[in-house]
């Protein structure tokens, strides 16, 4: 960066103030954070040369990172709204993470994290007290369904129907 005119540091601290304000409201992926830098770069007539070197800087000082960004986001999810696997590697794939990346993490939170089982019955136990005015067969399908629209397989939507109804 010591080979840049004035106005370039200019643009850069600009872009740079704009990457540390949107990772103030939560962490952001490589793609996400080129994608917000490079709509701001447009809007200011600033060359995308400058995006990859804010980028870059960014992942250097490990305010940046796709593994980090990951675990917080498979995170979020068991705290806050349970999914499956499915669900999250779809979400994480459309954040623009690579598919080794999703992998690796996923595997980690196998590993040392709940598992689906876990995160399904917990949800299917929760939303079950809303049902009880219906009958047996409708609290079943209501449930698979939940389960399975939050990326649950049918093996874990299974045990946890056969862990519920069936004690």
């Amino acid at each position: 960066m010591t080979d840049l005119t004035d106005s370039d540091k200019e643009k850069i601290i600009l872009l740079t103030d704009k990457a540390l304000n949107l990772l103030s409201f939560r962490p952001r992926t490589c793609h996400e954070m080129k994608g917000k830098l490079v709509q701001e770069a447009v809007k200011k007539g600033i060359t995308l040369d400058k995006v990859e070197i804010v980028i870059e800087s960014l992942k250097e000082k490990r305010f940046l990172s796709d593994e980090d960004f990951a675990r917080w986001w498979i995170d979020q999810r068991e705290t806050f709204r349970p999914k499956g696997e499915r669900a999250i590697k779809i979400e994480l794939r459309q954040k623009g993470l690579d598919q080794e990346i999703i992998n690796a993490v996923l595997e980690e939170r196998k590993e040392t994290g709940k598992n689906d089982f876990e995160l399904a019955l917990s949800l299917a136990q929760k939303k079950i007290g809303r049902l009880s005015n219906l009958p047996l067969k409708e609290r079943k399908e209501k449930i698979i369904g939940i389960l399975q629209r939050r990326g649950f397989d049918w093996e874990t939507v299974s045990a946890v129907i056969a862990n519920i109804f069936e004690k």
